[in-house]
């Protein structure tokens, strides 16, 4: 193994020590510390074999992360696929949470704003936009507004 590719691997090994990554995240980090493509490819091919790299892991963890931040599927779906993860993977891991949804919701809601049903419309609206921000869907958001009132 030459000496490039070996730096590579320890730059690798240090990321994923940090924190999992998918697999073109790592892919764009190494690229910006100018590892050829070669060796980058042949570095990623051997963390996965080694199961050092896996996009599945990584999806895990991002989802309970993204999650207890208080963020819609939508938005994670969304991020996950900016990530590189594949979209079988990302429905196999998010199928199961959308029931959870509208609870998280609440309890975003209840964070941000308080005990309190909205005033009037325009902070009705004002706290709608806010679950967008967050990720969430419609169809979540105005069942949530309907239990309300």
């Amino acid at each position: 193994m030459q000496k490039l590719e070996q730096d590579c691997i320890a730059t690798a090994l240090r990321l994923l020590a940090i924190r999992e990554h998918s697999r073109l995240e790592l892919k764009n980090k190494l690229r910006k510390r100018d590892y050829t493509e070669e060796e980058i490819q042949s570095v990623l091919c051997e963390l996965q074999e080694k199961n050092l790299q896996s996009n599945e892991r990584f999806a895990e963890a991002y989802i309970h992360s993204r999650q207890q931040k208080g963020f819609g599927l939508n938005l994670i779906k969304k991020e996950l696929q900016e990530r590189g993860v594949e979209k079988e993977l990302i429905a196999r891991f998010t199928e199961t949470l959308r029931d959870k949804e509208s609870k998280r919701a609440k309890l975003q809601l209840k964070k941000k704003f308080g005990q309190m049903k909205p005033a009037d419309y325009a902070e009705q609206v004002r706290q709608m936009r806010f679950l967008q921000s967050r990720g969430l869907s419609e169809f979540i958001i105005r069942s949530i507004f309907d239990e309300v009132y």
